[in-house]
């Protein structure tokens, strides 16, 4: 142990795992939502970006369209 290094404070990681500002995009994409979002609780969340990641070729239906919804990572890389 080198008691003469002075302890290095590191960033602590995000709770969720997800990304953070400054990271590179990767596959991610934003979408933003302009008017406040309603929730059940009749709050309205003002400024909402939602994340989200594409894989393969959409068929002109959409009929291979998958939503997976991540609410407890708040990360969009599924």
């Amino acid at each position: 142990m080198n008691r003469g290094a002075a302890p290095t404070a590191l960033p602590l990681p995000p709770a969720s795992g997800g990304r953070r500002e400054g990271d590179p995009p990767g596959r991610r994409r934003w979408a933003a939502i302009e008017d406040p979002l309603p929730l059940e609780s009749g709050v309205r969340l003002p400024g909402v970006r939602l994340a989200y990641e594409t894989w393969g070729q959409r068929a002109a239906d959409g009929s291979n369209a998958v939503l997976v919804l991540h609410a407890l990572t708040g990360d969009s890389h599924a």
